[in-house]
């Protein structure tokens, strides 16, 4: 670069920042403009109630003052349709969290009427279980022999050993074997038997 061309640089760096500053400028002026033009809208004096062009107020202004009106109006809209929404869900969110605890209330009186009605169950077994263990160990094969698995089951494993395995001993090959197997499932399977 030669001597003579710095000297044209920097005339136009100085202009360039010169224009910078005049815009920024012009631009802070705009916005305190339309800062003090929406606040004259919004609280009006008696003396600013004469027709804009009357109180020296340019077309322009006044486009940007209905402009900064209108969003703040928007603005307030959206600003009360959140503080809705917030209300609407804030209500929603307690109606859910009473609704888990009746339903957890629910919950923990239907576990109680199960616990309940499993020891009923389990007492009515025993009672089988005692009144077969008594019978004679004939007569209590053959009504083995036709139960059903889901009441021979219960009733069977409530036995005392030495009861069952003469009734075992009495019944059909098959139902025996078969009754054996489910017993001795059970046991894998059902940590409270009586």
């Amino acid at each position: 670069m030669t001597a003579a061309a710095q000297p044209r640089v920097l005339p136009v760096v100085i202009l360039a920042l010169g224009a910078l500053f005049a815009l920024k400028a012009a631009n802070l002026w705009v916005g305190l403009a339309g800062a003090d033009a929406a606040e004259k809208l919004e609280n009006p004096s008696p003396d600013l109630s004469l027709p804009f062009a009357e109180n020296g107020s340019s077309d322009a202004e006044r486009r940007i003052l209905e402009q900064l009106a209108g969003r703040r109006a928007e603005l307030e809209r959206r600003e009360q349709a959140i503080t809705t929404r917030e209300s609407v869900l804030a209500a929603a969110e307690l109606r859910i969290e009473a609704r888990l605890a009746e339903l957890k209330q629910k919950e923990t009186e239907l576990a109680g009427v199960l616990a309940e009605e499993k020891r009923n169950e389990l007492v009515r077994f025993e009672s089988l279980s005692s009144a077969y263990s008594r019978m004679k160990p004939r007569d209590a094969a053959r009504i083995f022999n036709e139960l059903e698995d889901d009441l021979l089951l219960p009733v069977a494993a409530g036995m005392r050993p030495q009861a069952l395995s003469q009734i075992l001993a009495g019944m059909e090959p098959e139902k025996a074997m078969r009754l054996t197997r489910l017993i001795a499932d059970r046991g894998d399977s059902a940590p409270d038997t009586p």
